[in-house]
């Protein structure tokens, strides 16, 4: 956004370049950077998550943790330890429209557990709405592994079998 690669918060700069793409310095320590902006236009009531203007987007669907695996170019199979990210491609979209300085919001259902826990404090960190997101107490987050085999090659594994997002309902829908 700004020109300046950063070690990622979320999901959202991990899906595009490997860590060591995402590490290199900064081009230039003067200017004001796109994190900068969003912290003068965040505009939430840090108590309940909500925007305190109009919402610009809504994002409805998969709100994940996503494991990738700290060995760049090996196997899923011989991955030794990972790092966890947001993970859901309209989580992570939530998340950029918000570094954008748009009002973004979330839709969905996270397991009333730890990675339930990490995602809601993950989307908040970065400015999104999670007023619309639930805890679901019969349900888990959804989960990826991935292993990062090349700048185009992400194999990987999900686990979503019965997790908290794909019960999101109708009646999940806030009508105000």
């Amino acid at each position: 956004i700004d020109g300046r690669a950063r070690e990622p918060e979320t999901g959202f700069y991990q899906r595009t370049a490997p860590p060591s793409v995402e590490r290199r310095a900064a081009s230039s320590s003067t200017h004001v950077t796109a994190g900068d902006q969003r912290e003068a236009t965040r505009g939430k009531n840090v108590k309940d998550g909500t925007a305190s203007r109009p919402l610009d987007v809504i994002c409805i669907g998969r709100a994940a943790v996503d494991l990738y695996g700290e060995q760049i170019g090996a196997r899923l199979e011989d991955v030794t330890t990972f790092a966890r990210y947001l993970g859901g491609s309209p989580a992570n979209t939530a998340v950029g429209c918000a570094r954008l300085g748009l009002q973004a919001a979330m839709l969905t259902r996270v397991g009333d557990e730890q990675n339930g826990r990490f995602v809601l404090d993950a989307l908040q960190r970065e400015g999104v709405d999670i007023s619309q997101v639930r805890l679901d107490p019969e349900r888990l987050t959804a989960l990826a592994f991935l292993s990062i085999r090349s700048r185009t090659e992400f194999p990987l594994l999900f686990y979503r079998d019965q997790c908290a997002d794909m019960a999101l309902d109708v009646e999940d829908v806030d009508k105000r």
